[in-house]
Order: C-alpha cells, then structure tokens, then sequence
C-alpha cells in the first residue's frame, strides 16, 4: 500500500512498533486530506478487484 501511494504522490509512512499491516498518516490541509482519501479509495478498489460494495461497507473509511 505504502508503495502504492507513493506512486500516486501521496507520502504516506509504515507505523513502525512491528505493525506491518499500518501505515502513518499526517494530517494535512483539505486538498492533501481530500488527494489522500481519493488515492486510498482507488488503491483499496484496485486491491479488492474493483469490490466497490466492499467499499461502501466501510462507511466509516468511505462515505
């Protein structure tokens, strides 16, 4: 995911602590917040085989 969005030019980080499955996030402004959530969406669609009602089931992570 990390290199996944680093492609897409969003800097994005892992946790560290030995959480391999998170990553680190900064907050930025609206745009940065707004490219971020857009660019996870499509990655997660990409790594879900285009499962956008698995999507939607996150309500929480996608509106």
């Amino acid at each position: 995911m990390v290199g996944a969005l680093l492609r897409k030019r969003v800097v994005v980080g892992p946790l560290g602590g030995g959480s391999p499955n998170h990553i680190r996030v900064s907050i930025g402004g609206p745009p940065e917040n707004e490219r971020f959530i857009e660019a996870l969406r499509t990655e997660c669609c990409r790594m879900m085989g285009g499962n956008m009602r698995f999507l939607r089931s996150c309500g929480r992570i996608f509106p």
